[in-house]
């Protein structure tokens, strides 16, 4: 002992906890202190198991559907499953986005840090438990970042169908629910106006075409 202190280092110690670690000091003279007092300590060597795959929260997956990973949010946030008291940090591939949340609850909700413009094949999650064990990583979820505006849509055009009288191509009817086309972008939501009023309901287009 010198300075009234000195480091101690145990020989491998088994997994599990160690309830009683104390120390014996022998003076010089050889006379044998009383044990100290007991310290507990846990041995915990074991990764612990993997989170859940990464799941876009609804209020992250903006847009027509809040359930298909297309999102103009930037910075969306994800929930997973962990094990209460770990560490858990989101990834985009290798590269950690984001800062690490307590898994409490058996859940975690992580929000990334600004992610590009594209697809980010890769968002998954690790999880480090209290004894500083790395869990593998989860599943991977595939997301797209969009934050462009989409070409307008097509001029309306009256469907043959509901353009009645003596011409099916002049625009004047006698149906009060007429419909129309428009060309559009495939999966975007398209809503039918009557000047700055919306009227109708909105349509998906599919195949670059909604009626």
């Amino acid at each position: 002992c010198a300075g009234g202190t000195v480091t101690l280092t145990a020989a491998a110690l088994s997994s599990g906890t160690h309830a009683s670690m104390n120390a014996i000091q022998t003076d010089p003279a050889g006379n044998v202190s009383s044990a100290s007092g007991n310290l507990s300590i846990t041995i915990d060597n074991t990764a612990p198991a993997a989170t859940s795959t990464p799941d876009m929260t609804d209020a992250s997956d903006s847009g027509s559907s809040n359930s298909d990973n297309i999102t103009s949010n930037t910075t969306p946030s994800f929930t997973v499953t962990c094990e209460n008291g770990a560490s858990v940090q989101l990834y985009d591939g290798v590269t950690a986005t984001g800062t690490a949340v307590t898994c409490a609850s058996g859940t975690a909700t992580l929000t990334a840090a600004a992610l590009s413009v594209g697809t980010h094949a890769s968002m998954n999650a690790i999880q480090t438990d209290a004894a500083g064990n790395a869990s593998a990583a989860s599943g991977n979820l595939s997301i797209t970042i969009d934050t462009g505006t989409p070409a307008a849509p097509g001029t309306p055009d009256m469907t043959a169908g509901t353009d009645s009288g003596s011409s099916s191509t002049d625009n004047i009817t006698s149906n009060t629910t007429p419909s129309f086309t428009v060309s559009c972008e495939t999966n975007a939501s398209v809503q039918l106006y009557d000047g700055v009023t919306a009227t109708g309901t909105a349509g998906t287009c599919v195949a670059g075409t909604v009626t």
